[in-house]
């Protein structure tokens, strides 16, 4: 499977009549609203990457071999390498996409049995539920989130999509097997030991041994909470443990716990302490 940079998926989508604003680029994801004016005329294009989005308004789209439907915000829509992807588009239209890397798409549905390729379902209309997790994850990747949560959460959701895209009865849930439970206490150590260094959700499972998809659903069923609050969790443990021993260089403890920049560090404090670290240490050392 190809394992290209995601750019390489919205980059032959910048033209005159395309307007693109990236939101969240990593290794293994891009995300980016791109805005549409074809004056009506015809419009086809070849998908270079597997990319899912979403369209804000209406209008029809014809997926050579696959099928053809009226796209808008309710519906998903999954299109794979070597799609022929055919338009008529009257006026501006905005959608948001949602590339992958090969890489990332091998690793999140290597367990899933709903994934084929070719995947004959270029439209997805989920559950209302999960439509609505979709347009909220859209909604803060298009604003700037952290690589590790989109992983984390991407990871849950396509395997949910491509399950409602498939013929196949929805699978019962079950608790959690004991094998879970043991991954869950593996990654609290290796997370308790080197928290500061797992940058993404791919280079945690690796590490592991397990894939992307397979480690998120299995920590959630483990623990109930997800491994990107986990380690939001103990890089905030560790900044109180450090502001309240003295540290006073914030830049250089935000970099050191994990944090892209200063002001990362500073959001993600106040909005789950209620105050920003200078003011903790501050009043610590009253």
């Amino acid at each position: 499977m190809a394992t290209a940079h995601p750019q390489s998926g919205l980059l032959p989508m910048a033209s005159p009549q395309r307007d693109v604003a990236v939101g969240l680029a990593s290794t293994d994801i891009l995300v980016a609203s791109v805005d549409l004016d074809f004056g009506g005329r015809e419009h086809t294009e070849t998908a270079t990457q597997f990319r899912l989005g979403v369209t804000e308004t209406p209008f029809r789209v014809d997926v050579e071999h696959k099928g053809v439907e009226i796209t808008g915000p309710h519906l998903v829509r999954l299109h794979e390498i070597g799609d022929r992807i055919g338009s008529r588009i009257e006026g501006a239209v905005r959608s948001t996409w949602v590339v992958l890397s090969g890489r990332f798409l091998e690793d999140v549905t290597r367990h899933t049995p709903f994934w084929r390729s070719p995947f004959a379902k270029p439209f997805i209309a989920p559950p209302l539920p999960i439509l609505g997790e979709v347009h909220r994850f859209l909604a803060r990747a298009k604003a700037g989130v952290n690589p590790f949560w989109a992983e984390e959460q991407l990871a849950t959701l396509l395997p949910q999509l491509l399950e409602h895209a498939s013929d196949s009865a929805p699978r019962t849930r079950r608790p959690p097997t004991a094998g879970m439970r043991r991954l869950a206490r593996d990654t609290d150590a290796l997370l308790g030991s080197d928290f500061s260094r797992v940058e993404t959700l791919t280079m945690l499972a690796k590490r592991l041994g397990v894939s992307a998809s397979y480690l998120a659903r299995a920590y959630r069923a483990a623990t109930g909470r997800t491994l990107h609050g986990r380690i939001a969790q103990l890089r905030l443990a560790e900044a109180l443990r450090r502001l309240a021993a003295g540290a006073t260089d914030l830049t250089a403890l935000a970099l050191e716990l994990g944090y892209s920049s200063h002001s990362h560090f500073t959001a993600e404090f106040r909005r789950h302490l209620g105050v920003p670290p200078s003011r903790f240490r501050l009043n610590t050392q009253i």
